[in-house]
């Protein structure tokens, strides 16, 4: 039987924020996070020791679950399970929609997507 450690030794993303002071890695681990589906793993590998405390925390607080935490050196490994689906649509494709539906709008209208109003 694979102890815990050679279970979770593979991942799906990983994110490298060695040399990165706080609040880096939990920015970083958090959009990474966001981006990936249900089921998922995320390798983070940081160098800050308050990311110890703060990683932790992060990964209860958003609903995920922490797999492993250990030191390499000075470096901290954390391997995090997704377990909230991945964002459906990214801010550049709610843009891209919103601006569709403004130029839906200015059709229906009879003005021209170019023209502002007075």
């Amino acid at each position: 039987m694979k102890s815990p450690r050679q279970q979770h030794a593979k991942y799906d993303r990983l994110v490298d924020a060695s040399g990165l002071h706080c609040p880096q890695p939990v920015i970083r681990c958090k959009a990474a996070l966001s981006l990936m589906e249900r089921g998922s793993i995320l390798q983070l590998v940081t160098t800050e020791r308050d990311s110890l405390r703060e990683i932790p925390t992060l990964v209860r607080t958003l609903g995920h679950e922490m797999l492993d935490t250990r030191q390499v050196g000075n470096r901290y490994h954390f391997l995090i399970e997704s377990r909230t689906p991945a964002h459906k649509k990214t801010v550049r494709s709610l843009r891209a929609d919103v601006a569709e539906q403004l130029e839906t709008l200015l059709n229906d209208t009879g003005l021209p997507a170019s023209a502002s109003p007075a």
